[in-house]
């Protein structure tokens, strides 16, 4: 790949992991049903944009893995899938034993083994993402080989991902707009539009979408590397961040919860847009070679970063849980950098251990 390739994958990279640092982190109040003013709304509505924290980074790997030149590698990409099961399993017991000593919230043998299993305590339950990641790399032997050598084939199998996901929750979300105007009866927040013929309603389907979308896009850049296409989405992620917030907020009205615009609108239409504008935007950075290193660095340690982020924030949280200035939009931005390169530091650091180096590598 040209370096200005490579720099359009690292500056999503880092737009994506800061997305989800501050994702995690996202303390101040959007509670509009019991505290109803502006603040929270615009508190509601940048949370929006932090839907598309791991999308892009499906994104991303598409982009890669599917514009490689050459034939997949089988026997290195079983061992990569290998390799990046073992390290969720051997990450998920050290963060557990890191912070129960902290917590004073001991776990037999049995119980940490089913916790690492299940991914399901609060401490390691980030790790979803990668458990997806898996799932993508056991199907990208087929979906590399259609996309080389058979393109009718993938982009099949490609509208019906889309169908399947985003179509399923679009004519979901239509449905439940047309509904709350209309008084009729309303669908769940995850309502499954094609029953038991959808084949992607179960592991994160989704994630398979904009994982075939990255590579499309990526491979068709240059068409979108015009400056009507980028003002475009400059104009158009506010809008959608908007229309995402309203559908939020008739969710939560019509049922009582505040609905969650990042985790229940990965899938969502406004997320799907919001991804592909996010792309067209990155294309314009490529300003000099000092901040192209700075971003190369970040984007070469963002698993460190990822992995890192949350035991170091439980174990800050837990030190210092009555710090105040998290709590209203600029402080809690300034925490969540502040925690993002702590993660960074710590990541260079680890890199620099023998054995350990390998847990943070990509």
């Amino acid at each position: 790949m040209t370096v200005k390739k490579i720099f359009l994958i690292s500056i999503m990279k880092v737009i994506a992991i800061l997305l989800v640092v501050f994702y995690h982190f996202y303390y101040i109040p959007i509670d509009f049903l019991s505290n109803n003013n502006i603040e929270v709304y615009f508190n509601y509505f940048i949370k929006t944009l932090l839907s598309c924290c791991v999308p892009l980074f499906f994104f991303v790997n598409g982009a890669l893995l599917l514009n490689k030149q050459g034939s997949l590698d089988i026997k290195k990409h079983t061992r990569k899938i290998f390799s990046l099961i073992l390290r969720i399993f051997i990450w998920s017991i050290f963060v557990l034993l890191f912070l129960m000593p902290l917590c004073e919230k001991p776990l037999s043998f049995k119980s940490l083994l089913i916790t690492v299993i299940s991914l399901k305590s609060s401490w390691i339950n980030y790790l979803w993402f990668l458990k997806a990641l898996i799932v993508l790399y056991i199907f990208l032997p087929i979906i590399k080989s259609s996309y080389d050598n058979h393109k009718a084939a993938f982009y099949f199998f490609m509208y019906v991902v889309f169908l399947l996901t985003f179509g399923s929750q679009f004519i979901s979300t239509l449905i439940n707009i047309i509904g709350h105007f209309t008084g009729k009866e309303r669908l769940s927040v995850s309502y499954n539009i094609f029953g038991s013929f959808n084949a992607f309603s179960g592991m994160y389907g989704y994630s398979m979408g904009y994982f075939m979308l990255g590579g499309v896009l990526f491979c068709k850049k240059e068409l979108f590397n015009q400056v009507k296409f980028k003002f475009m989405s400059v104009i158009i992620i506010p809008i959608i961040m908007f229309l995402h917030m309203c559908y939020g907020v008739i969710m939560s009205k019509n049922n009582g919860i505040i609905y969650d615009v990042v985790w229940s609108g990965y899938d969502s239409i406004f997320t799907f847009i919001i991804v592909i504008a996010i792309f067209i935007i990155s294309l314009s950075f490529f300003k000099n070679l000092h901040f192209t290193n700075f971003i190369n660095i970040i984007a070469e340690n963002t698993l460190g970063i990822y992995l890192i982020h949350i035991p170091l924030e439980k174990f800050l949280h837990i030190l210092f849980f009555n710090i105040i200035f998290k709590f209203n939009f600029l402080g809690n931005l300034l925490y969540s950098i502040l925690i993002f390169f702590l993660s960074l530091l710590l990541s260079l650091l680890l890199k620099n251990i023998p054995v350990i180096k390998y847990m943070f590598s990509t």
